[in-house]
């Protein structure tokens, strides 16, 4: 079984004489392109009838290349305001895709047969590609792949037809190299951005022909992207004014989320006022020095009271929903004694949490925002001087785990990194306006290091809580499930040393450590 994570730019190509352009283009801004060889690929993309793949949030697809064949598990994912691809990929060397029980042992077949169940899989379309494929290289070195393909789609009699462009980042190659690809493509006036996937304008073919046919089956629905927002401020200006400003943006959103907080209907609501709350953290930490030091300390204190309250519930929020998918994909017996403990510790964090806002600590939180929000005086300090040290201090936090990231790491050493990498993003966040010419490249490779090690602490979260439900005298198990408890338990524990392995081994498929150590991100 192979993790990856696939990282990619998509393009359709709106002209002929666009084709001929692209198959004879040497260079692609400051990249060589190799020479193209052309090949024929074909897919085929199945799915049980009632769609359990696509409803766990995956494409299933199987590619035959002359004796050798390979299942993949893609994950659904939406793609970024950059047009940037991004998802994880399962992978299992097999020729016999209907079967999943006789591939390689491991996580690929295991998810697979989870959500297969008692099931079976039927071919859901075809995707056949003539595709002409080519290298690109940064000074003889390997960066990534483009892929100019005639891709056709047949389901069920109807055909779909278009040339894409694809261009595939190496796994060891920096996100730089797509944005400097983006920059050189987005000057050819026959290119589109693409923003759905194969596997996405299969399925509309899929729908085109099932309605067709009198069937109603929709395709799933990703979920929509955020794009975030950013303060403006001058270099000129002191700490103290941009914290004040980020306070009052933060604010906002933090008091926006009040009545879905006390409903308790919409998960999100306690999500993204958790989120406000650590953001103004964050920037009270960052300016300390600079700031006046008691409205500073009562408004941290009492914002650190609020995210402990709201935290607690979110953290079960995430479990609960964490073991409705992978419970689900893995053992689904383990999946009701889990959600019954995990329901008996939200109801008494949620009680907690009405208890805090009924006492009046919240409407003290919004005085001491307000007064925060009313301080007068230019401050001191300029953020001119203030900047570049703290933004030297916060990377070489993140940088002093280099050669401390063993394969055998302890999951609690990379939870501190991703505590480490929250805060360096969160200070390039307050401060994009101003700092570095590819602060937004660091901040995405920033954020797919916090997600990853984020998914790897759930993992390793999830596995540990099912090992204690089994150790715990009190819970009335029955065989079935202690039996899928266990089989939780294991399967989240290889899913966490495979994540730890691909963040710290250089030969991984995703390795976003190495990417990291890369001289330019000092």
């Amino acid at each position: 079984m192979t993790l990856q994570l696939e990282r990619e730019l998509k393009y359709r190509v709106t002209a002929q004489a666009g084709v001929m352009a692209l198959a004879s283009m040497k260079r692609l801004g400051p990249f060589e392109v190799g020479p193209f060889v052309t090949h024929e690929v074909r897919d085929v993309y199945f799915d049980t009838p009632d769609r359990a793949f696509a409803r766990a949030g995956f494409a299933f697809r199987f590619r035959q290349k002359g004796e050798k064949g390979m299942v993949t598990l893609k994950a659904l994912t939406q793609v970024d305001e950059d047009n940037v691809h991004r998802r994880q990929e399962f992978e299992s060397k097999t020729n016999d895709p209907l079967h999943p029980d006789r591939w390689p042992k491991g996580l690929t077949r295991d998810l697979a047969l989870r959500v297969l169940g008692e099931r079976t899989l039927r071919e859901l379309f075809i995707v056949e590609q003539t595709r002409r494929q080519a290298p690109l290289l940064d000074d003889g070195h390997h960066v990534g792949e483009i892929s100019l393909d005639r891709v056709r789609w047949r389901v069920d009699g109807f055909i779909d037809e278009d040339w894409v462009l694809e261009v595939e980042l190496a796994a060891d190659a920096e996100e730089g190299v797509l944005q400097k690809v983006a920059a050189a493509l987005s000057e050819l006036p026959y290119l589109a951005g693409e923003p759905q996937s194969k596997y996405e304008r299969g399925m509309a073919l899929l729908e085109k022909a099932e309605q067709a046919a009198g069937k109603d089956a929709p395709p799933p629905v990703a979920k929509e992207s955020k794009k975030k927002k950013s303060i403006p401020f001058s270099p000129d200006e002191s700490p103290l004014i941009l914290t004040q400003r980020i306070v009052a943006f933060q604010g906002k959103r933090l008091r926006a989320q009040y009545e879905g907080v006390l409903a308790g209907e919409d998960p999100e609501a306690v999500h993204d006022a958790r989120v406000a709350a650590r953001r103004m953290r964050s920037a009270l930490y960052f300016f300390r020095p600079w700031l006046p030091k008691k409205p500073r300390k009562l408004l941290n204190k009492r914002l650190r009271k609020f995210a402990q309250v709201l935290g607690a519930v979110r953290d079960l929020d995430v479990s609960m929903a964490y073991a409705h998918k992978y419970a689900g994909l893995f053992a689904p017996e383990a999946e009701a004694p889990i959600r019954a403990y995990l329901q008996a510790e939200r109801e008494q964090a949620r009680a907690a949490m009405m208890a805090y806002f009924n006492s009046g600590a919240y409407d003290r939180l919004l005085e001491a925002l307000d007064a925060f929000e009313a301080l007068e005086g230019p401050g001191k300090g300029r953020l001119s001087e203030v900047l570049p040290q703290l933004l030297r201090r916060a990377a070489a936090e993140v940088h002093l785990y280099d050669g401390t990231l063993v394969p055998e790491c302890p999951v609690e050493h990379l939870h501190a990194l991703r505590i480490s990498i929250k805060r360096y993003r969160y200070l390039l966040e307050f401060s994009r306006h101003v700092t570095r010419p590819d602060c937004e490249y660091l901040i995405k490779l920033l954020v797919s290091m916090q997600d990853h090690l984020g998914d790897l602490h759930d993992a390793d979260v999830g596995s540990k809580l099912a090992f204690e439900l089994l150790r715990r005298p009190d819970e009335r198990l029955s065989e079935r499930e202690r039996a899928g408890l266990l089989s939780y338990g294991r399967a989240l524990r290889r899913l966490r040393d495979e994540m730890a392995h691909s963040f710290t081994d250089p030969h991984s498929p995703a390795p976003l450590w190495p990417a990291w150590r890369r001289p330019e991100t000092n």
